[in-house]
């Protein structure tokens, strides 16, 4: 699918506004919301009756067999997911606040580059590696060193969302709702209390998805959904086949409801995909692949 690239952040940001004197009318931009449920294992949805999940699921576009990259942690699935590499090629595979900024392009700086509105919502501060060099124009979640722990609750975050993207309409968003692993590590996988932290986190995705429904750009939004590890016992990181199936899904106008996505789909595939939906370049060297279920056509494509 061919991709048009204006050759500067200024053009780019006046061509998906679809502004300018006498300029013919142009297709609206395009918003891209990524949500993150840390440590939730596919079969965890059905199990805790996660009501928007489920929804979720059979609306749009999903698999309920997607893998995490290794090591199936927090911090190098999620910067696998916002730059299309694995750990191996972006080079972190500690799981704590890095020590200095993170140095490769991410979803973050390509689409603050393009000139476009990004946000961050994150319930550990480990997260705010993804979004190097100021280039998130919104930030909530912990300090660092995860001081101000309760600034991360789920519930605050989606509050933060839904006051925040229908006046922003942020082309670029990405949640991540922590409750799930929480619980796992202090109760166990499956646990009563785990299964409660899913419906923590799905609480908050259904003010997230009803945020950007009641919004005037609910039309031009598109979610992808997925998660970093799955886990069993108390912990994530064995051999174990629960810590390395996670639900991977998308919804959005185009995309047809009920779809199975193919397997073989992981966290590096998360960025190429919001990139091509977003109709900005691949970032350099990625490995993982646009989902081309998730991504609709653009108008004359």
């Amino acid at each position: 699918m061919p991709r048009p690239f204006p050759h500067t952040a200024a053009v780019l940001a006046l061509l998906w506004a679809g502004i300018g004197a006498g300029a013919p009318a142009l297709a609206p931009q395009r918003h891209v919301v990524v949500v993150s449920i840390d440590g939730l294992r596919a079969d965890a949805i059905a199990a805790a009756s996660a009501a928007n999940l489920l929804r979720f699921q059979g609306e749009g576009a999903a698999t309920l067999a997607a893998r995490p990259v290794a090591p199936s942690v927090t911090l190098p699935n999620h910067l696998s997911m916002v730059t299309g590499l694995t750990p191996q090629a972006h080079g972190v595979t500690t799981n704590s606040d890095l020590p200095e900024e993170f140095g490769r392009p991410t979803l973050f700086t390509v689409a603050k580059g393009a000139g476009l509105r990004t946000a961050l919502y994150y319930g550990k501060s480990k997260l705010l590696a993804l979004a190097p060099r100021g280039s998130a124009d919104v930030r909530h979640g912990p300090g660092r060193g995860n001081s101000r722990f309760k600034d991360g609750d789920s519930g605050a975050l989606a509050a933060a969302f839904a006051e925040e993207f229908p006046r922003e309409r942020f082309a670029f968003t990405f949640v991540h709702l922590r409750d799930a692993d929480v619980a796992g590590h202090d109760h166990g996988w499956m646990s009563p209390a785990y299964l409660e932290g899913v419906r923590n986190a799905d609480r908050a995705l259904g003010r997230i998805l009803g945020a950007i429904r009641d919004s005037d750009v609910a039309a031009n939004t598109w979610v992808l959904l997925t998660a970093d590890h799955g886990g069993h016992g108390d912990d994530h990181q064995g051999e174990a086949p629960e810590d390395w199936v996670i639900p991977w899904m998308c919804h959005g106008s185009g995309i047809a409801g009920g779809q199975a996505l193919p397997r073989g789909i992981g966290n590096a595939d998360v960025a190429p995909t919001v990139l091509a939906i977003l109709g900005l370049p691949d970032l350099p060297g990625t490995e993982g692949r646009a989902v081309a279920q998730c991504v609709p056509r653009r108008a004359g494509s």
